[in-house]
């Protein structure tokens, strides 16, 4: 790989101290030495790639469970509430 000009260099230098393969990654797409292919990197997009990745594979493997909701009057003293009825497992 070779460096064209003094930014790149300074890039390049900046890159052995800390990654920053989107930045890397524009430069070689300009200066060619990517021959034309997508090079798709960025803080941002792998972790959101992994989330959706993530969620579409909890969506994939979701089993229905029966689903049951308890609510009941209750009185404390003078006041009556109501309230629901939460299992001790959860």
């Amino acid at each position: 790989m070779t460096w064209i000009a003094p930014t790149t260099a300074a890039v390049a230098g900046d890159c052995a101290r800390r990654p920053h393969a989107p930045r890397v990654s524009t430069i070689l797409a300009r200066s060619g030495d990517a021959h034309g292919s997508l090079l798709s990197v960025g803080q941002v997009q792998t972790p959101t790639l992994a989330l959706l990745a993530e969620g579409e594979a909890a969506i994939e493997t979701f089993v229905l469970e029966d689903y049951w909701e308890l609510w009941a009057y209750f009185q404390a003293r003078d006041i009556l509430y109501r309230g629901r009825w939460l299992a001790s497992d959860g």
